[in-house]
């Protein structure tokens, strides 16, 4: 499960914990035998007041994979399996942004009902599931709403053509629930929730969770939460500490390299190796992006899956299976996957554009870390992203651009260059096809800087003293994680120079191109054979070399300045 990953404790008996929460028995020896011992701090606060009685209207923000599926699964399954009154519509209904995210809650609710079914006879064993997203056969859905179900998980859009279509009946809703709340009006549904919410009754529960709480969010539940218990354990400018990041500055034509470079020498993924390559989540900005870096990914010998808005429920569904069951060790998507895919928790997440925003960075990032698992945020920024970054570190509370906190950095010269090469040979050779994606993308990359949204006054100053430190020198331009690469190249290069620097030629500019019976040649060839011969029979001490150091001037009243000369002696040694 992506959002309540299983706490394991040594307790061997924990119904008890989730019981002080008022948690039913029947329930709690569910999620116990699933392996959730001990609950979350989000579902710590949230569970009393939305199990409490009366029950309340709850507004729960906490980072994504903090356990927010739970905290309302529980409520739901409890109240409608404490009832038995059947209604003419359904009892309960969930609002999720994305097809995926409406799926895997589906998945979850039902595994869970399913044990509070085994641990009890309540009405768990009646309770009716519907799912109502888009890409799905309309008449279907038409039919599983006819046959009436009491839980109805749905995308807004979806549901609300739903409704209008069937005069859908929704008087008997008792419980509503908002997830990914802040996604939900980020992807433009604002208009079909409140349409949604006018045909709910007036009295019923509502349970809202969201990762950030944007003005949109806050002023819907002003209208649509009836004095609602805020529960605000993360604010939305909090990353997990177990998360490492890392931003690799490049110039915007080099960004392909530079991701080949992540992936070889950081996660040190090998094309070869595809069953126990470590697996990480690329997200980049438009189809097009993706279309390009999975077919370049691909040509390179890497096994990859993709995800983007437009792409067909059903091939949709086959990448992610394909990534979940490890076929593949890379998935490239948009921002449509940031949340609510129904994938494992990664130990990597590349962000190959950076986003304009510090949610949607915050949204990205929470794919890893999750759980007390450890994990890495690896981020491609460009000259002009920097703004944004300095708008995330105000937003995170952490100086990013300090040489202390080794966050910033640029990727060795050499290695982007080994990169770049490699690329070319294989578009040149093996895939022709490459270079009209990559210019697909490009024309797509231009559309997306003309409507990125502008970031704060004070983050694109902070950014020109960024870039000026930078030009300075008075930050680190090599990102310290790649240390060992520039320690070995600079062994290297010493070891040329010291090469050079002893080379001595046989041969003089005498000789030079000239042909071996040459006069001139051949007298040159005598004399040094003379004076090797000489310097080897010679018994004089050897020359001492001291040098003399004195000062004059100034040579000038405009020049003040006095320089330093040095003398050279010779004299033999006694």
């Amino acid at each position: 499960m992506a959002d309540s990953q299983p706490t394991q404790v040594r307790s061997k008996d924990t119904r008890g914990v989730w019981q002080a929460l008022s948690v039913s028995s029947a329930l709690s020896k569910g999620l116990i035998q699933r392996g959730f011992k001990q609950p979350t701090p989000i579902q710590r606060a949230s569970l009393p007041l939305s199990l409490g009685s009366p029950a309340r209207d709850v507004l729960g923000m906490a980072r994504t994979g903090s356990g927010k599926t739970l905290a309302y699964l529980i409520p739901l399954i409890q109240r409608l399996t404490a009832s038995t009154a059947r209604a003419d519509g359904p009892r309960a209904l969930i609002l999720c942004p994305s097809r995926e995210l409406a799926v895997q809650v589906l998945k979850v609710g039902k595994d869970l009902a399913r044990g509070v079914k085994e641990g009890s006879s309540s009405g768990a064993s009646r309770m009716r599931w519907s799912l109502i997203i888009g890409g799905e056969a309309l008449d279907k859905q038409f039919a599983t709403m006819s046959s009436g179900p009491d839980i109805v998980i749905a995308t807004p859009g979806r549901f609300l053509h739903i409704c209008v279509e069937m005069k859908l009946d929704l008087r008997g809703v008792e419980l509503v629930i908002y997830d990914e709340a802040d996604r939900l009006f980020e992807m433009g549904f604002d208009v079909q929730l409140r349409e949604i919410v006018h045909r709910l009754p007036s009295v019923r529960q509502s349970l809202l969770f969201s990762a950030t709480l944007p003005s949109s969010v806050a002023e819907f539940a002003r209208a649509g939460l009836s004095n609602p218990a805020l529960v605000r354990l993360d604010a939305e400018s909090s990353l997990s500490p177990d998360l490492k990041l890392a931003f690799f500055r490049v110039a915007p034509d080099d960004k392909s390299a530079a991701l080949l470079v992540l992936l070889d020498r950081i996660m040190r993924a090998s094309p070869d190796d595809r069953q126990d390559a470590p697996q990480a989540i690329i997200f980049v900005a438009t189809k097009h992006h993706v279309e390009y870096i999975n077919a370049m990914l691909e040509a390179l010998g890497y096994a990859t899956s993709h995800v983007y808005g437009s792409l067909d429920q059903l091939a949709r569904q086959r990448q992610l299976r394909h990534f979940r069951e490890r076929q593949s060790s890379l998935l490239v998507v948009t921002d449509v996957a940031a949340r609510g895919l129904d994938i494992p928790v990664m130990d990597n997440v590349i962000n190959y554009d950076f986003p304009a925003s510090a949610r949607i960075f915050i949204h990205r990032v929470g794919r890893t870390a999750r759980a007390g698992r450890r994990g890495a945020a690896w981020s491609l920024i460009t000259s002009a992203d920097i703004p944004y970054v300095c708008d995330l570190a105000t937003t995170v509370s952490r100086d990013l651009f300090s040489n202390e906190e080794d966050i910033v950095g640029d990727i060795p010269r050499h290695l982007v260059d080994e990169k770049t090469e490699r690329l070319a040979s294989t578009m040149e050779e093996t895939a022709p096809h490459l270079k009209s994606l990559r210019q697909v993308m490009q024309r797509g990359e231009s559309m997306v800087q003309r409507s990125r949204s502008k970031a704060s006054i004070n983050a694109y100053r902070e950014a020109k003293v960024a870039q000026k430190a930078r030009a300075r020198g008075l930050t680190d331009r090599v990102h310290p994680i790649f240390a060992l690469d520039v320690a070995e190249t600079d062994g290297r290069r010493m070891e040329l120079m010291a090469a050079i620097g002893a080379y001595a030629p046989r041969g003089t500019v005498l000789e030079s191109g000239r042909p071996r019976d040459d006069p001139n040649g051949k007298l040159m060839q005598a004399r040094r054979e003379l004076l090797e011969r000489r310097s080897a029979t010679s018994t004089r001490p050897p020359l001492d070399r001291r040098e003399d150091k004195y000062q004059v001037g100034p040579l000038h009243p405009f020049f003040p300045v006095k320089l330093t000369v040095t003398a050279h002696r010779r004299r033999r040694a006694a």
